[in-house]
C-alpha cells in the first residue's frame, strides 16, 4: 500500500515538473539569449556577451517605452486597487437591486476577447477625442479592474466581520473600524489584487497595441513592432527586461507584505 502511494506521489511529481518546465523554458530560452554574442538569435549561443543589454540601454526607444509601460503600470494598478476595494467592499457587503448586473459587468472584461474589447475602446477614444495617456491607464484599469476585485472579494468572504462590529461597539465609527480593522486584515488580498495588476498592465499588448500612439508606445509593443523589421537577441535583451522587473516586483512585494502566505490561504 505504501509503495503503491511512493509510486502515486513521484508520478504527479515528475507530472508537475514537466509542466513546470514546459511553462519556464521558452522564458530561459529567451534569458539566454539575450547574452549571445552572436547578431543572430542562436540557440545555445555561440559564446557570451552584454552587448544586446548595451544596445537595448543605448536605444532610447526602448528606454523611453520602458519607463512609459512602468509609469501606466504603477498609475493602473494605484487605481484599480483603489476602485476594486471600494467595489468589492459594496459587492459584499450590500444586496440591492442590480448588484448582480454589477458583478458581471465588473467581471466582463475576463469573458471578452481582449482583441474585441480593445477595438470597441480604441472607436470610443476616437469620438470623443480621448488623450492617448489616458486611453492606456483606462483601457488597462478596464482590464485588471476584475483581478483585484475578485482577489478583495475571496479575502472578505473569509474576515470575520464580528470583529468589526465589535470596533464599532466599542466606540469606533463604522469608517474607523474599516480603516483600523478591515483595511489591515484584508491587506493580502488588496497587495494581490495590486500586484496582478500591476504585471497584467505592464505585460498587456493587445489594448496597447491599438491605442498607441507614435508618441506613447508602450514596451510590449515596441517589443512587438521591433521584431517586424529586426530579429537580433535586442528583443531577447529588452523581453528579459521586461520579465526581470515583473519578478523583481513580485519579490519585493513578497519580502515587504508576505504575498506568499495570502497564496497559501485556504
Amino acid at each position: 500500500m505504501f509503495r503503491n502511494l511512493s509510486k502515486t506521489r513521484l508520478l504527479f511529481r515528475t507530472i508537475n515538473f514537466l509542466i513546470y518546465a514546459y511553462i519556464i523554458a521558452p522564458v530561459v530560452v529567451v534569458v539566454v539569449i539575450s547574452f549571445s554574442s552572436s547578431v543572430a538569435t542562436n540557440f545555445p549561443p555561440p559564446g557570451f556577451s552584454l552587448q544586446w543589454y548595451w544596445k537595448f540601454a543605448g536605444d532610447t526607444e526602448f528606454v523611453g517605452s520602458t519607463q512609459l509601460s512602468f509609469l501606466i503600470a504603477v498609475i493602473t494598478c494605484l487605481c484599480s486597487g483603489v476602485l476594486g476595494t471600494i467595489a468589492a467592499f459594496v459587492l459584499d457587503r450590500y444586496r440591492f437591486w442590480g448588484r448582480d448586473f454589477l458583478i458581471t459587468l465588473f467581471l466582463s472584461p475576463l469573458m471578452i476577447p481582449q482583441l474585441v474589447f480593445s477595438i470597441s475602446l480604441l472607436q470610443f477614444y476616437i469620438r470623443t477625442a480621448t488623450p492617448t495617456f489616458l486611453g492606456l491607464v483606462v483601457g488597462h484599469m478596464v482590464v485588471t479592474l476584475p483581478y483585484v476585485i475578485r482577489s478583495i472579494t475571496a479575502t472578505l468572504q473569509n474576515f470575520d466581520i464580528t470583529v468589526e462590529h465589535a470596533a464599532i461597539s466599542l466606540g469606533a465609527t463604522p469608517f474607523q473600524a474599516v480603516m483600523r480593522i478591515t483595511l489591515p486584515s484584508i491587506s493580502m488580498g488588496i497587495v494581490a489584487g495590486v500586484l496582478f495588476s500591476f504585471i497584467i498592465s505592464f505585460e498587456n499588448l493587445p489594448v496597447s497595441l491599438l491605442i498607441s500612439d507614435p508618441f506613447n508606445i508602450t514596451l510590449p509593443v515596441r517589443i512587438f513592432t521591433y521584431i517586424e523589421w529586426v530579429f537580433d537577441p535586442t528583443v531577447a535583451a529588452a523581453s528579459t527586461v521586461q520579465i526581470l522587473i515583473v519578478v523583481g516586483m513580485m519579490l519585493l512585494m513578497e519580502k515587504v507584505m508576505g504575498v506568499s502566505r495570502f497564496l497559501e490561504m485556504k
